[in-house]
């Protein structure tokens, strides 16, 4: 028996976690302010997040989870969905301009920002 507002599990439009929406992040061009960085800095920044994001708040195995499913740009979005399935990651909504919130299945909130996910369109 399901809620008034549930919708079948068979509905491609809506899938069951909701992780399509980093695939559209990817996608999602925007500006950093002034001084732009370059492609080396960029990439240190997103080395150091994903280092250091584990320590402050949440569990390990989903972070890593996220990281294959935010930096993976070989897989199709079915393969990136099934990652965030096997970790029962959720993707209830996201801001285009700033960060992509996820959740665990024991409630736990995962903030990866926006410069994470995609390159800013004035990349040095």
């Amino acid at each position: 028996m399901g809620c008034c507002s549930s919708t079948p599990v068979d509905d491609d439009s809506e899938p069951g976690y909701g992780g399509r929406k980093i695939l559209a992040l990817k996608n999602h061009r925007w500006n950093t302010p002034v001084p732009p960085p370059t492609r080396t800095q960029l990439e240190r920044e997103r080395q150091e997040f994903w280092d250091t994001a584990p320590i402050y708040d949440g569990r390990a195995e989903v972070w890593q989870a996220l990281r294959a499913a935010c930096c993976d740009t070989e897989n199709d979005a079915d393969q990136l969905q099934a990652v965030l399935d096997a970790a029962r990651i959720t993707v209830p909504s996201y801001d285009p301009m700033s960060h992509l919130a996820c959740y665990d299945h024991l409630g736990n909130l995962y903030v990866v920002p926006l410069k994470i996910l995609s390159d800013p369109g004035n990349l040095v």
